[in-house]
């Protein structure tokens, strides 16, 4: 008899994980974008390399690597990586270099129109799906985790912790907190002998 299978997995993106390695005046832009838009850094940078591919005709590239770069985790298509790679080695500079120079070249006015309107799908929370909200005080090596998480899967805290709290199981938790819930279910032993005399 076979096991009961899991739940479908969803539908793979196949991305290629990628850093981008800005200098300080591009990490800054990266910056006031993301605000200015309320998007995630990565999809910022990757909106930044497929308009780069529409206007890089006339670029003088700067191929110089910063001294300390900045480095901004995200996921890429492969068929957008390889139109980037290419369009580097015309330039002959690095993949890192061209978007640096895109960076550079891009402006507000290019971002579309549902962009710069403030448009973008909606939140979790918005969409009347979940009934439940709470803040979390976390310590710092927690958030440092959850950063880390959040970058790695390009994801939102709040995406990362409902996984974590789907997958988990009462016996990954501390023993003295197994060990609080078993003696709240055994009955007082006092209670029992009043009610037996």
């Amino acid at each position: 008899m076979n096991p009961p299978s899991g739940p479908h997995p969803r539908q793979r993106r196949y991305r290629v994980r990628q850093q981008a390695r800005l200098d300080a005046e591009t990490f800054a832009k990266l910056e006031e974008l993301a605000a200015a838009f309320h998007r995630k850094r990565a999809q910022i940078l990757r909106y930044v390399r497929q308009w780069g591919l529409d206007h890089r005709t006339a670029w003088t590239i700067d191929p110089s690597i910063p001294d300390h770069p900045h480095l901004v985790h995200m996921l890429v298509e492969p068929d957008l990586l390889q139109h980037v790679q290419e369009a580097a080695e015309n330039h002959s500079v690095t993949v890192a270099a061209w978007l640096r120079q895109a960076m550079r070249q891009v402006t507000l006015e290019e971002f579309s129109a549902s962009w710069r309107e403030g448009k973008s799908v909606p939140r979790s929370h918005e969409s009347g799906y979940y009934h439940r909200t709470f803040g979390l005080r976390l310590d710092a090596v927690t958030s440092h985790t959850l950063e880390v998480l959040t970058q790695t899967f390009d994801r939102s805290a709040a995406e990362i912790i409902r996984q974590l709290i789907a997958q988990a199981r009462s016996e990954v938790f501390p023993e003295s907190w197994q060990l609080a819930v078993e003696e709240c279910r055994q009955p007082d032993a006092r209670q029992t002998n009043r009610i037996t005399s």
